[in-house]
């Protein structure tokens, strides 16, 4: 279960990367989880859940599993995606984030990795595991898609219809 103190919508979402990957098998299945495939797999589907629930998210990778040409970092909706730099892990880059947005607001850190998650309560931060994480992902994506199917049935045919003339008696 998600504390009390998290209930509040976080300021933003920080994701580590790999450590989701690992965990959600069912996504990008016959890909390695340190593949560029699979890393596009997990981002497609963190924009749409950041599209539906309005949060911003950063995903940070350590640096090492990306491509040595990619940026440090992109953009892309309201989703930031941030390779480690050499030498740093993401876990570091996390929780210097999680310090820097204090002023602001509480983060939500997603991992499962338990030395990082005291780091970032200590820091302020609140922190959730990762399978908890995915079955929200989850959830959220099904509602959206079950609104969407909704949507499109009772819109079906509503367009493009010649009006009908009313009868005169």
């Amino acid at each position: 279960k998600l504390s009390r103190r998290i209930m509040a919508a976080p300021i933003r979402i920080l994701i580590d990367g790999y450590n989701l990957l690992h965990q959600w098998r069912d996504l990008a299945p016959q890909a390695p989880r340190h593949t560029e495939e699979a890393r596009e797999a997990l981002i497609s589907a963190l924009v749409q859940y950041g599209d539906w629930t309005e949060v911003p998210i950063t995903v940070g990778f350590d640096g090492t599993g990306g491509r040595a040409s990619r940026a440090q970092s992109e953009k892309r909706h309201d989703l930031e995606v941030v390779f480690s730099p050499k030498g740093e892990t993401a876990d570091s880059v996390i929780e210097r984030v999680t310090h820097l947005l204090q002023p602001y607001g509480s983060p939500l850190v997603v991992t499962d990795d338990s030395m990082q998650r005291h780091t970032i309560v200590a820091l302020g931060g609140a922190t959730v595991g990762c399978h908890i994480f995915i079955a929200q992902v989850e959830e959220i994506l099904n509602r959206a898609t079950d609104a969407i199917r909704w949507h499109n049935s009772h819109t079906q045919g509503s367009f493009n219809q010649p009006k009908k003339k009313k009868r005169r008696r």
